[in-house]
């Protein structure tokens, strides 16, 4: 039982603001490049596997750093504030995000044109959340 605690604790110690914080950085840009990589050159590769791989666990990592943020926030601050005001709008466009993306795989699925243009606001929605703006 105490070996357990014990490895429990060096995984707390891992998951610090800091070092998610990294991560975070390093999947979020690895995301942004490779979806702009995926708008350049949008024929099947392995590549795009990996992408939606990479995208899923940039998600989760966001959402374990907003709450690793909110848990260690001091609110009685005003910067401790500011953040937690941030968290909760970041938790807000990423649930905005993932409705508008689903709605725009949906109207771009079910257009009978293959034309850009007449795409071109699902393509939008899409491309813009995807890409995390």
């Amino acid at each position: 039982m105490i070996d357990f605690k014990n490895k429990l604790n060096k995984i707390i110690e891992i998951f610090t603001i800091k070092n998610v914080s990294y991560l975070s950085v390093v999947l979020n840009l690895a995301s942004i490049i490779l979806g702009i990589i995926y708008l350049v050159k949008p024929l099947y590769s392995f590549l795009w596997d990996v992408f939606g791989i990479i995208l899923l666990i940039s998600l989760f990592v966001n959402l374990l750093l907003v709450y690793l943020n909110l848990d260690k926030i001091n609110n009685a601050n005003r910067l401790g504030k500011r953040t937690s005001l941030i968290c909760y709008f970041y938790l807000v466009f990423m649930i905005f995000a993932m409705l508008s993306l689903m709605s725009g795989n949906l109207s771009t699925s079910v257009t009978y044109s293959n034309e850009g243009i007449e795409n071109f606001g699902a393509y939008l929605t899409t491309y813009f959340f995807i890409l995390g703006f």
